[in-house]
């Protein structure tokens, strides 16, 4: 019996989920992403449809925003399994945001989902945003250009002060900045923050130099988000 109703609360998640789809194509396209991170089984067939669906390798669609009910275009890599995965958290709802904000600040950017999904929620609220992957710094101005959010967008890592770090790359999500060399030389610097910012963080790692140098400044940020 628990295993039943344990089936069907997990069948009702992930139809809540897909529902933010715009269109029918955008609904079918958001199951297939839940299916793909909540139902093992069919990993594998949800994966291949996703990527017969991606268009010179991008998969696009149009959602509403679970927080906001505003809806929003989104691009994702249709063959990055990162890509894929941090759109699931924002179609559940990651992030829960602070009651207000003036400022966001979003260290390790990656594709924008974050800084979209604070920017739905406070619109009138500046942006900053770091990151220091190529790649992931291209398709960030996309997502937020293509829903006209204005943001600073920043090719570069977050430290406890201005130096030349050393980016080393693994998957799009969790790559990582340390003073040994790499083949990736990058500029880092100590984001600025005032009482009213909104800070996110997934840095892997850099948290440790990044929040006490912000302390020591006595930047308190109204809401740190990060992942631990």
């Amino acid at each position: 019996m628990n295993k039943l109703i344990n089936t069907l609360r997990n069948a009702r998640n992930i139809l809540r989920k897909c529902n933010a789809g715009v269109s029918l194509v955008d609904k079918w396209k958001c199951l297939l992403v839940c299916l793909k991170f909540e139902a093992g089984f069919l990993s594998s067939f949800s994966e291949s449809v996703l990527k017969y669906h991606g268009s010179n390798g991008f998969l696009e669609m149009n959602v509403v925003h679970r927080y906001s009910g505003k809806s929003c275009k989104i691009s994702l890599r249709s063959d990055n399994d990162a890509d894929l995965f941090i759109f699931w958290e924002f179609l559940a709802g990651f992030y829960k945001p602070p009651t207000s904000a003036s400022e966001i600040v979003d260290c390790g950017a990656n594709i924008g989902m974050f800084a979209l999904h604070a920017a739905l929620i406070f619109p009138n609220a500046g942006i900053t945003c770091y990151e220091p992957d190529v790649s992931n710094f291209e398709l960030l101005r996309k997502n937020l250009e293509q829903n006209r959010i204005r943001a600073n967008c920043v090719p570069c890592g977050v430290w406890s002060s201005k130096i030349a770090g050393y980016f080393h790359p693994k998957k799009s999500f969790d790559g990582f900045i340390s003073l040994e060399r790499s083949e990736f030389p990058v500029e880092c610097e100590l984001p600025e923050i005032g009482c009213g910012t909104w800070l996110k963080m997934d840095i892997e790692g850099a948290e440790y130099e990044v929040l006490p140098a912000l302390m020591n400044q006595n930047n308190q940020p109204i809401c740190v988000s990060m992942e631990i």
